[in-house]
């Protein structure tokens, strides 16, 4: 057991190897990533940022309401390869331009 840094404590034992260096995989003990829309959106939102002119990913909404992964794009054409769904989870996009990060001060 050791102690987190927010003053927890952790069973770190599962992840300790076995006599040949061997370490038990289980998907239900990986940390959750969220569940519903939001997890399909932190599960690829990495890959979908590595896209030529996808400039954001968020969580929005389909024309009917319902939760969607929403991709912002920096030009239409970035659109033409994309999926229609993640998962399961519907994908809406959105022409924004460019973003850039404001400096606060």
């Amino acid at each position: 057991m050791s102690i987190n840094s927010n003053g927890g404590t952790s069973d770190r034992s599962q992840w300790e190897p076995d006599e040949d260096g061997a370490v038990d995989y289980d998907p239900d003990d990986e940390p959750a990533l969220g569940q519903g829309v939001a997890g399909v959106r932190n599960v690829h939102e990495a890959s979908l940022l590595a896209r030529p002119g996808v400039v954001g990913v968020g969580v929005g909404q389909t024309e009917t309401g319902d939760e969607a992964v929403m991709i912002y794009l920096e030009h239409e054409a970035a659109a033409a390869d994309l999926p229609e769904t993640l998962d399961g989870a519907p994908v809406v996009w959105e022409v924004t331009g460019p973003i850039e990060i404001q400096d606060g001060g």
